[in-house]
């Protein structure tokens, strides 16, 4: 009635197929030049991990441009001025 698992095998990663995940460390890209082709100003906003998403991003097309990445600064505006407590925003009852 019930199917045997080997549970090594189903916490095994799942088969590539030869991709990386994306936060693999590449040793093969070339130094940069010494040089850069100028500068990167990038506008996040959105909540933290929007904003995480956006400078990881930007850091990825300033180093396939060759240029400087001016780091942005966090918009406050969008998620610290909210004054209502965590029971307020999601229904903790049903997390019980």
């Amino acid at each position: 009635m019930f199917k045997q698992i080997d549970l090594e095998e189903l916490w095994e990663p799942a088969d590539s197929n030869g991709w990386r995940p994306s936060s693999a460390p590449r040793s093969d890209w070339p130094p940069p030049p010494s040089e850069s082709n100028g500068y990167l100003r990038v506008r996040c906003n959105g909540g933290l991990n929007q904003q995480r998403t956006a400078i990881c991003n930007a850091v990825l097309a300033a180093r396939i441009m060759n240029a400087t990445l001016v780091l942005p600064e966090l918009d406050a505006n969008s998620f610290w001025h909210d004054s209502r407590c965590s029971n307020e925003v999601f229904e903790t009852g049903k997390l019980e």
